[in-house]
């Protein structure tokens, strides 16, 4: 008996008994306030009924009210029952919709969390993953193209030993921006590694993905760093995300070792004019 009385105590403190109660009270007061006139009304047009097949004594709302309502007082509760229990069933019903669309809200924001990159507001991994395998069941069954764009930060960890993490950061969200102004609405965004990013391009050929890389070029050349681009197409450069993603990383992989070795050759024009004697000029 002690465990039934405890639990009952603690539905009493809990938020949710407090809005039962709340709403108890007000379709208390609503089947008041509506039930006692409506009730009169009822019974006046009943008795307004009875008059017009020939029931002859005087009706009036006063009549009603103070020599007939006494005689339905079982009536009057039933009414003032159904009304309450309507307004309650009413107020609970919304009150649980506007639940359920705070939990849906606070889900959505949720799950926005959990596919965006906390950094730069892009896609992250698992956003990336989920949208290019959405992408590429619906490209696959309606055979249209789809382009997937990666890059690479040159030389990240030399501008981080340089200007610090925090420079570093600010550069990275910088570039996401830019990014993200530079391509097209239905293109994605996403931070695909450390200094890594992707674009994903639903319905872009090849000749669309070129443009799109130098625009990207182009833009990215207001931020302070640099970026090499890879790309590939379906279904021209492969038959899945998987080799379409092989593909582009492949590229991407050439570029980043042409700019090496371009670094290279200008390092060693440079420290050979470095090192050249006085007279030899």
């Amino acid at each position: 008996m002690g465990t039934y009385i405890l639990h009952f105590k603690n539905f009493l403190a809990s938020r949710v008994s407090r809005e039962i109660f709340h709403d108890l009270l007000v379709s208390s007061l609503w089947a008041l306030l509506l039930g006692f006139p409506l009730f009169v009304v009822f019974l006046l047009l009943i008795y307004y009924e009875l008059y017009l097949h020939g029931y002859k004594q005087i009706f009036s709302f006063f009549h009603i009210f103070g020599r007939i309502v006494p005689l339905h007082l079982a009536s009057l509760f039933l009414w003032f029952l159904v009304i309450g229990l309507t307004v309650f069933a009413i107020r609970r019903f919304i009150h649980q919709q506007r639940q359920l669309i705070r939990i849906r809200e606070q889900l959505a924001i949720t799950q926005s969390q959990a596919l965006t990159d906390g950094l730069t507001g892009a896609w992250n991994r698992r956003g990336f993953d989920l949208l290019l395998l959405t992408g590429f069941t619906e490209v696959q069954t309606c055979d249209s193209p789809y382009t997937v764009i990666l890059a690479d930060v040159d030389q990240f960890k030399h501008y981080n030993d340089q200007f610090g993490h925090l420079a570093g950061d600010e550069a990275l969200r910088k570039v996401v921006r830019v990014l993200k102004y530079a391509v097209r609405s239905e293109d994605a965004v996403a931070r695909y590694g450390g200094d890594e990013f992707a674009v994903l391009c639903p319905g872009l050929d090849q000749d669309g993905a070129l443009a799109l890389v130098n625009r990207l070029m182009s833009a990215v050349s207001s931020t302070p760093l640099t970026l090499s681009f890879g790309y590939a197409t379906y279904s021209i450069d492969g038959q899945d995300e998987r080799e379409i993603l092989k593909i582009a990383d492949q590229r991407l992989y050439l570029v980043k070792i042409r700019k090496a070795a371009h670094r290279r050759r200008k390092l060693g024009l440079i420290q050979r004019e470095a090192t050249r004697t006085p007279e030899s000029h």
